[in-house]
Order: structure tokens, then sequence, then C-alpha cells
């Protein structure tokens, strides 16, 4: 799926390039992280190969990183911002992202764009979000009438997700850190979606037999890159799994770097 999405997107940024236009997506990252990195290392990756431009920018404080937002805000020759998480604790990501023009949130967290997912008529989605259902879809995961949990609340992954579920017809337990009796939610769950950045958390024991497990985490390890679900032991109990990484991350970017070449396309 990743590789015929690139190969649509590069039609469409050689004809951008056609008209004189470039299209570009600054990455802001907060400070040195192990995982934003690894992001902003696929994402200039997966933008050589289509014709993307990605200008990535380390910042070392909540001001400069404001600075920079206003100043890609205001730059003709950048179609799109993305912040990387993680920001500091005091920070919340809805606070930066109202920040950031709602014509190049190729996030879509800012209020305009998740107010249009929440009405359902979405403009910018989540990229995540949206590559979990993607995945499913591609999959033949029947969705209609399916029992989905998403484990996990954030307004970049698990919110988004549990509303296209929902749009999908599936019907949708959304869990969080107040969630009573987690395992006993997680395994009436056909459809488990995971996104809570705790590697491995989701063990065999909290999956029902033969449920279709998707692993949205990114965790920096000693030992690598991991998810937020036990991959060898669940998918001894699932009946499908994403791994990570791979499965949902080999989709993410492409995601995020179409919604960039979509928002060149209409400020061109």
């Amino acid at each position: 799926m990743s590789d015929a999405l690139a190969t649509t997107l590069a039609r469409r940024v050689a004809e951008l390039t056609a008209r004189g236009v470039a299209p570009a997506l600054a990455a802001l990252q907060y400070r040195p992280d192990p995982s934003a990195r690894f992001f902003v290392e696929r994402m200039q990756r997966a933008g050589a190969r289509i014709g993307v431009r990605v200008l990535p920018l380390e910042v070392a404080d909540v001001p400069e990183l404001y600075a920079a937002i206003e100043r890609y805000n205001a730059d003709p020759k950048t179609h799109g911002v993305t912040v990387l998480a993680p920001l500091p604790p005091s920070v919340d990501v809805a606070t930066v992202m109202e920040r950031v023009d709602p014509r190049k949130d190729v996030e879509g967290l800012h209020p305009y764009n998740a107010g249009r997912l929440a009405s359902g008529k979405p403009g910018f989605v989540p990229y995540t979000a949206e590559a979990i259902l993607l995945l499913l879809r591609d999959s033949g995961v029947q969705l209609y009438g399916a029992r989905a949990v998403v484990v996990g609340r954030s307004v970049v992954v698990g919110r988004p997700a549990s509303l296209l579920l929902m749009y999908e017809n599936a019907t949708v337990t959304l869990a969080h850190r107040g969630t009573h009796d987690l395992t006993a939610l997680t395994r009436e769950a056909e459809i488990l979606v995971v996104a809570i950045g705790r590697p491995g958390f989701i063990n065999a024991s909290m999956v029902r037999p033969g449920a279709v497990v998707v692993d949205a985490g990114i965790n920096a390890t000693p030992d690598g890159i991991v998810g937020d679900v036990d991959f060898g032991g669940v998918s001894r109990v699932a009946s499908a799994i994403t791994p990570v990484p791979g499965g949902v991350g080999s989709l993410t970017t492409m995601l995020l770097l179409r919604n960039a070449v979509t928002a060149a396309e209409k400020l061109a």
C-alpha cells in the first residue's frame, strides 16, 4: 500500500514541480530524542523518494518552537508543519498545534481540523489514525459491527482512531488510564488498537484469541524500536498483528507526506 501511495504522490509532485511549486514540509523537534530522530530520518528518506523536501529543525525551548512555527506559517515555500513528540510535560500538544496555520496543519491536530473530523467532515486527519484504518481495510478486516477497543486517548492517535472506526460502524470503546479492569475489556475486542507509548505493555493474556491487533506504538529502547504490544507472545494468540517497526509506521510517513502535497496543491 505504501508503494502504491508513493507512486501516486510522485506523480502529483511532478505536476506541482511543472507549475514551479516544490512541496516542502517543516519537521520541528524539541531537543534531541531518539524516537523523534528516527521519524525525521524516515520522513527524509520517504520525501526524497517522491520529491518532497523535509526541513528538520531542532529547537532548544518552547519560545523558539513557537517562533519557528510562526516563521514557517508565513513562508510561502513551506506547505506543511509537523511538530514531533515528545514535548515538555508542561506543554499541551493542542496548545502548540493551535499556533500552526490550519492550512499547513498536516497532522490534523489544529482545532479546525479536529473539529471537522469530530463532525464527520474531515479535512486533514491525524496520519497514524488514518494509517490504522487503511491497514484494516486493506487487510479485509470486517469493521461493520465489529467490537473494537482503542487503548490510549491521545489527540494524535487514540481519539481520532476511535472516531474513524466509529464512522465505519464498528462498536468502539476508548480505554485510558481511568479504565477499570483493562484486561477484561481488551479480551472482548475483536479489533484491538494500542497507542500508549509503553513498550510491550499488552501481553497475550490481555488479547482475545483470534483478535486483530494493531500496534501503533513507537518506543526507543536499548534493544531498538519496539511497540506497545509484546509481539512474540501476542502473535501466538491473535489472528493478525502489525509489527513494529513496519506495520502502521510503514504507512504513516507516506500519509504525512501526502498531506503536505495536498496542502501544497491547495496553497499553490
